[in-house]
């Protein structure tokens, strides 16, 4: 009986042995193969280890570029209000913040934001265990595991697995991919130096118009899950002592005028409602067209995103109108 018992025992330590050294090599694996290189794994892997008491978080408009000392810019591309709650809470369930600037633009509540899959769900987030998190746990992560071992796998073997009255109309698809393709081109072509105002003018007026189309807030946004999460995110971050501060994100002379312009445009009641919210949680809202900085085509990469030299300058000053220091 004893013997049995020992040997049960031996063949349990044993397979417990084996189980943590998989999953520490799997991890391992997860933290540094080049197969987890995408953004999407990237993204998830900085927030495990970024400081965030200091913030600025939003889509694609914040970036993840370091562009302001001390703060971290967290801005995942068409990310949604919903993960943006979920973003919060994993940040801050256990850590106060002290400063969190807050992305407040139309596209919030735009199809070009809510059209696609989330990344963030409350299981793609790893969860914090003694202090770390595994990657493993993270079903980003872990849904590609298997895959990404079985093509190191095969190419260590060998193996190569090869708007109707309105008075700018929307473009059709075939028109927004051809200029896409070509400011792809010259952007890639002109690398750093590249800026909007040296793109063809007809083709920046068909991006630009084909952008605020798509970013133009959806029917009845105010009263949208994706208002309510977003309204929810902000008071979790006052609940947990945050100065929170609501900014507009640039975007070019143009597509503020095409807001005015496009079919059934809700620009303007986004300003209001946006407004009023930061009014009903006695949070600072500050509109880019406030800053002492001028947003000519030249400072644009695009029609809504900054210049990287554009983008170190106007990030200080919007700290500065919404903390005063």
């Amino acid at each position: 009986m004893r013997s049995f018992i020992s040997s049960f025992s031996v063949r349990v330590a044993a397979f417990v042995s084996i189980l943590v050294a998989t999953m520490a090599m799997s991890e391992v694996y997860c933290r540094y193969s080049s197969r987890f290189s995408d953004f999407s794994f990237y993204y998830i892997r900085y927030l495990t280890t970024v400081d965030a008491t200091q913030a600025v978080l939003g889509d694609s408009h914040v970036g993840l570029e370091q562009l302001m000392p001390g703060y971290a810019f967290l801005g995942q591309p068409g990310q949604q209000p919903a993960e943006l709650l979920l973003l919060v809470h994993y940040l801050y369930d256990r850590t106060p913040p002290h400063r969190v600037i807050l992305e407040a633009s139309p596209q919030w509540y735009g199809w070009y934001n809510w059209d696609r899959e989330p990344l963030l769900t409350a299981d793609s987030l790893p969860p914090n265990l003694l202090g770390f998190r595994p990657l493993i746990l993270s079903r980003v992560y872990s849904r590609a595991l298997a895959d990404n071992l079985l093509a190191d796998g095969m190419a260590a073997a060998g193996a190569i697995v090869a708007r109707a009255h309105a008075e700018v109309l929307k473009p059709n698809p075939q028109e927004i991919g051809q200029a896409a393709a070509e400011w792809a081109t010259a952007a890639s072509a002109a690398g750093t130096r590249f800026d909007w105002s040296s793109f063809p003018a007809d083709k920046r007026r068909l991006l630009t118009t084909s952008r605020v189309y798509d970013q133009n807030p959806v029917k009845d946004f105010e009263t949208s899950e994706a208002a309510t999460a977003y309204r929810k995110a902000i008071e979790f971050l006052i609940e947990r002592g945050a100065q929170v501060c609501l900014f507009r994100t640039p975007v070019t002379a143009d597509y503020l005028a095409t807001e005015k312009l496009i079919a059934d445009s809700r620009y303007e009641e986004f300003d209001r409602y946006i407004e009023k919210l930061a009014q009903s949680l006695s949070v600072r809202f500050i509109d880019f067209r406030q800053l002492p900085f001028e947003f000519d085509d030249s400072k644009f990469y695009n029609q809504d995103h900054m210049r990287f030299q554009a983008a170190v300058a106007v990030w200080p000053m919007v700290a500065r109108s919404c903390f005063g220091s």
